[in-house]
Parts: C-alpha cells; sequence; structure tokens
C-alpha cells in the first residue's frame, strides 16, 4: 500500500525521509487520500496490517481528526516555512522534494 500512496501522490520514495511536503501532498485533499485507499483496496487483496491502516483510515470520524491536525496539531506549512527560513534544516530529500514539486510553493507561501 505504501507504494501505491508513493506512486500516486509522488511522495519521497524512501520513507525514512518523510517531509512537510509529504505531509502536504498527502492530506492537502482529504478526498483524494481515501479515494486512493479505496481503489487499492479494490484492486489489491489487504494482508492483515494494510486491512487494520485501510480500516482506521477510511474511518468516517476521521475526518473530524484530519479537520483538527489541519488546524492544530499538524501544520505543515509552518514546518515548510521555518524549513525554508533556516537553511540548516534542507536536507537533500526535503531539498528534492520542494525542487520537484515546486508547483506546490505558491499554494503555501499565499497561506
Amino acid at each position: 500500500m505504501d507504494k501505491y500512496l508513493i506512486d500516486v501522490f509522488k511522495l519521497e520514495p524512501d520513507s525514512n525521509h518523510i517531509t512537510p511536503l509529504d505531509k502536504f501532498k498527502l492530506l492537502r485533499n482529504f478526498d483524494a487520500y481515501l479515494a486512493a485507499l479505496h481503489e487499492y483496496a479494490s484492486k489489491n487483496k489487504l494482508n492483515q496490517l494494510e486491512e487494520f491502516y485501510y480500516n482506521i483510515e477510511t474511518d468516517p470520524r476521521r475526518r473530524f481528526q484530519y479537520g483538527l491536525s489541519q488546524t492544530y496539531y499538524d501544520n505543515y506549512f509552518l514546518s515548510i516555512y521555518f524549513i525554508l527560513s533556516n537553511s540548516q534544516l534542507i536536507t537533500k530529500p526535503t531539498f528534492n522534494n520542494l525542487y520537484r514539486e515546486k508547483n506546490f510553493l505558491p499554494d503555501i507561501l499565499i497561506i
């Protein structure tokens, strides 16, 4: 399932290097995220771990938690602002991800 999400949302391929931009790409459109999960589940047989993750992520109550995380807990806009203003924090995966997806920067910087 991870490889599928990485391909669909063009995330950083190394799961040890998840950047704030990866979170932005994955969760900026919650409906697209849910649609990708449903599509993967319809085309593949889920193993036990994938099924557990799928059930948690597609739970209807998750939309409320998603709204909270957008506004309070996972403010990736501030994370990206902080990284952009401090060159010491820009690691190679973060730079590659920002450069590859530079079309998202106007959306991020306006808010």
